[in-house]
């Protein structure tokens, strides 16, 4: 439902793969249809608000497509106008950015320069090293490869310090 670092708020996602980024939100917006939301409805209305403006975008020529699942719970908007990683309605929302090349990704995470926390990372494992390390400098205190193993032991803080090196080197990736 959002508001944690287990949630995604923007997804970069390389074009020129099996999946368009479409495809891609497309089939989050299907899966994101069988999460049960929290019944809440300060986070209907501002979920509601959010997905009126981000409409309100399209409709002033910004090439943006918002997508709801099929019980309209959550929203995924594809943003094709603005590359910069940048703040969402958190809750029952994912914003989908299409990007060229997804070494790109730090230089529009730039301008959150030390407040980034959780990043997740779906890259080839030869990226992985560099990624993290460029995505640290931006500030960001978890880098996890996605579908992996997120929280080692019961002792480590989720939004710690992650070593990523020592993790590649471990063979856990």
């Amino acid at each position: 439902d959002g508001n944690a670092c287990f949630s995604p708020a923007n997804i970069y996602v390389e074009t020129g793969g099996p999946l368009s980024p479409l495809q891609f939100a497309e089939h989050l917006a299907e899966l994101a249809a069988h999460i049960p939301p929290k019944a809440s409805f300060g986070v209907a209305e501002r979920v509601m608000n959010y997905r009126q403006s981000q409409l309100q975008r399209r409709l002033l020529g910004e090439d943006v497509r918002v997508i709801k699942s099929r019980n309209t719970d959550y929203t995924v908007i594809v943003d094709n106008s603005n590359p910069r990683l940048s703040p969402t309605c958190q809750e029952r929302t994912v914003m989908v950015k299409p990007l060229a090349d997804i070494a790109d990704v730090p230089r529009h995470a730039q301008h959150l320069n030390g407040h980034l926390q959780t990043v997740g990372l779906a890259v080839p494992s030869q990226h992985i090293p560099e990624m993290a390390d460029r995505l640290g400098a931006l500030g960001a205190t978890n880098v996890v490869m996605l579908g992996a193993e997120y929280i080692l032991d019961l002792a480590e803080c989720h939004d710690g310090i992650f070593n990523t090196a020592q993790m590649f080197m471990s063979g856990r990736w």
